[in-house]
């Protein structure tokens, strides 16, 4: 295992963190898909953003987590797109 930085993990702990900060409980980014409607149009413009710069920056040596967080990133521009269609 490599100590060199990993745009995945940093994000992963971001969430984390920022999580416990505002909710006082612990996110992965599966939790952050589950509460993406929660935030209004512009907030999930922003996390997708953020999301789309980690992963273009990432380092795709473990295939397996990027494969998940890419398919993550999917689910959630699914959803975003539900919800704008929704009018939110």
């Amino acid at each position: 295992m490599s100590n060199e930085y990993n745009p995945i993990d940093n994000f992963v702990s971001d969430v984390d963190s920022i999580s416990r900060a505002r909710t006082g409980e612990n996110w992965n980014p599966r939790d952050a898909l589950e509460n993406l409607p929660r935030y209004d149009l512009n907030a999930r413009v922003e996390i997708l953003q953020q999301f789309d710069i980690v992963l273009d920056h990432c380092d795709t040596s473990d295939l397996r987590k990027y494969s998940e967080l890419s398919s993550l990133r999917k689910k959630m521009d699914d959803v975003h797109h539900a919800l704008r269609k929704a009018g939110r």
